[in-house]
């Protein structure tokens, strides 16, 4: 083997990992920038095949758990235009617009968008497609202005999305017939407006803040609740992993949905579309599934894992039978 050529391939390999984890090569500049992945898929959707947005948050970051890095204030210096969804749930972005120079860039807050939807002061407002569908339209026209050579394609693209908008609301209304007013728990709020849309009647969320977990005291009174309205059920979410949920479940034998306010393209959840269909069909399964059978939603994230891992492997492997069969 040449000098060198194993530190290199190593390097190959690592970067082949790193970027199949919801990664974006922080040396590349996009002329958006968002705070979370769900604005940046909408407007590459909407822009496609043009890739012109890039979020903050990747893989399985939300905004609670967000770190700020040099490299994030270095993306929103390039952009030109910046999108939010609000200072409540991501109060860091206040920090990074006050540490570039703001002339000649766009900054968009969605929740202060016109006729934007928020129901029990819950900031999450993307988990309604209504919410969606005005940014579609909101951005639609604010991007074809900034560029004018993208207008046709946004025209177009923006049509598609507006029809898969309204299917998707057609989809929720169609198992909202068999969902409304079922009892649950929902484990944080981020989930809670797509689960009203289900008309789910929920008993209590059970981590309210995320700053704080509920007391012993509380857990018994969720205890309770559970029994009293026989709640069989519990919404929950993927990036929380929390120990006071995990109790809770097995104290009162839940069946448990599995769900995400975010993408995880490592999961196969790369569009918004896909993630709101997989969070509904989720949630339905779980709640009309044996007790034995609720452990396949995450069964099949586990196999979605599996599966990226053994075509990192593959394609590294690849690269290697190509080095030798090249000397």
């Amino acid at each position: 083997m040449r000098p060198g050529t194993l530190p290199l391939m190593l390097t190959l390999i690592l970067a082949l990992a790193i970027f199949s984890n919801d990664a974006y090569a922080i040396d590349k500049e996009y002329q958006i920038v968002t705070s979370i992945n769900i604005w940046s898929n909408i407007i590459n959707m909407l822009t496609s095949p043009h890739e012109i947005a890039r979020p903050l948050l990747t893989g399985m970051e939300t905004p609670h758990t967000f770190s700020l890095k040099p490299e994030h204030i270095q993306a929103v210096k390039h952009a030109s235009m910046i999108i939010y969804t609000s200072d409540r749930i991501e109060p860091f972005m206040k920090e990074i617009l006050s540490s570039v120079n703001l002339e000649n860039k766009t900054v968009v807050k969605v929740v202060d968008l016109p006729n934007i939807t928020i129901v029990n002061d819950n900031p999450h407002i993307w988990m309604n497609p209504l919410n969606v569908k005005i940014f579609i339209e909101y951005v639609s026209e604010l991007i074809s202005e900034r560029f004018p050579h993208l207008s046709e394609t946004i025209a177009k693209n923006r049509i598609t999305l507006l029809e898969q908008i309204d299917n998707l609301m057609s989809y929720i209304n169609s198992v909202s017939q068999d969902l409304e007013d079922i009892p649950v728990i929902v484990s944080i709020p981020c989930i809670e407006p797509l689960v009203l849309q289900l008309k789910l009647r929920i008993v209590k969320i059970v981590v309210e803040d995320p700053e704080r977990s509920p007391s012993l005291k509380e857990i018994l009174e969720i205890n309770e609740l559970i029994k009293e309205y026989n709640v069989t059920s519990i919404i929950d979410v993927i990036q929380l992993n929390s120990p006071v949920i995990e109790k809770i479940v097995s104290m009162n034998n839940l069946k448990r949905a599995y769900t995400s306010p975010l993408l995880i393209s490592s999961k196969g959840l790369d569009n918004y579309f896909k993630l709101m269909r997989y969070n509904i069909a989720a949630i339905h399964y779980a709640i009309f599934s044996p007790m034995e059978n609720t452990s396949e939603i995450e069964c099949g994230y586990s196999l979605a894992l599996i599966f990226s891992i053994l075509a990192i492997a593959m394609t590294s492997f690849l690269m290697i039978v190509l080095y030798w069969r090249s000397r």
